[in-house]
This record gives structure tokens, C-alpha cells and sequence, in this order.
């Protein structure tokens, strides 16, 4: 499995939130992204912050500690300017090694597979187990449902001892 191992300082994110359970995460998180792009295309003053701060380049995913069924995920960018429109969190990732995992297809499918295999076969055979219960999307702006789209899964690790 292509990946490489990265070292990011502080993530600071801001973007907008559904809390999902875990069951229901392949479904809803897809509805999410629809309901997303209908407030952009029907909302000129929300398409001009979300685009200015490129908010949809990541999707963030932080499962919760308190209950083990529930994810928070973030449809979510950089913060580049001072205000929060109405709606909009900010989001901080401490410090850590990220596997960058590469791939290819049409979204989501290509990443709900991708994330399979990474947990599946990847994890029990690296150097490496998960830092902290999260993961972020990379998905630069492009056709999405295009079959050679190219994106990223970015898993936090630490180095098994």
C-alpha cells in the first residue's frame, strides 16, 4: 500500500460539524456534502467565505471519547480571515506523524475502501498504530466523481514499541 509518513505541526481548521453515528457514517456523511454544496450554490455570501477560506479541502473526522458509537466530522479549511460565519467551528489538531495515503476514484467511495483496507492490512502489518482517534480527508478541488480523482487519507500515528 503506497504511503508516507509526514510530521505536521498544530492543525488549525475551521468548518462546519455533524456529529454521526459511527453505523450510519457511509450514508450520512454523503448527505452532508450534498447538503453542503446546495447552501453554496443557493447562499452567495456563504460561497464567498467557504471558497475564500477553502473551506471543503478536508474532510476531518474525530471519533469521540465519551462514546465510542459517535464521530464529529468537519466538512472543513483554513481559517484566513478573522470572523466565523454562522455555523462555522474551529478545529484544532495537535501535533503529530500523519501516514498519507494516497488513492484514487470517485468520492466517497474511493476513501470508505481506502480507509478499509488501511485499518484492515495496513495497520497490523506497519511500524506503526494510531496516535488518536482521528483522520482527515485531503481533497483538492476537482471533478470528485471522476474516476481518476486523486485525493488523500491522512491517518495520525505514533511508531509501535
Amino acid at each position: 500500500m503506497d504511503y508516507q509518513v509526514k510530521n505536521h505541526q498544530h492543525f488549525h481548521l475551521i468548518g462546519i460539524r455533524i456529529d454521526v453515528n459511527v453505523d450510519l457514517a457511509f450514508k450520512e456523511i454523503p448527505q452532508f456534502w450534498n447538503d453542503f454544496n446546495k447552501k453554496m450554490n443557493s447562499d452567495p455570501t456563504f460561497k464567498e467565505y467557504v471558497l475564500n477560506n477553502e473551506i471543503g479541502t478536508y474532510g476531518v473526522t474525530i471519533n469521540d471519547e465519551e462514546d465510542m458509537n459517535l464521530i464529529h466530522y468537519y466538512i472543513a479549511g483554513i481559517k484566513k480571515s478573522d470572523s466565523l460565519y454562522e455555523g462555522i467551528e474551529e478545529l484544532h489538531l495537535e501535533d503529530s506523524l500523519w501516514a498519507h495515503f494516497p488513492t484514487k476514484g470517485s468520492y466517497p467511495a474511493c476513501l470508505q475502501t481506502l480507509n478499509y483496507k488501511i485499518y484492515s492490512e495496513w495497520f497490523p502489518h506497519s511500524d506503526y498504530t494510531f496516535h488518536y482517534d482521528a483522520s482527515i480527508e485531503y481533497l483538492p478541488y476537482g471533478n470528485r466523481q471522476k474516476d481518476d480523482y486523486q485525493c488523500e487519507l491522512w491517518i495520525p500515528v505514533i511508531t509501535k514499541n
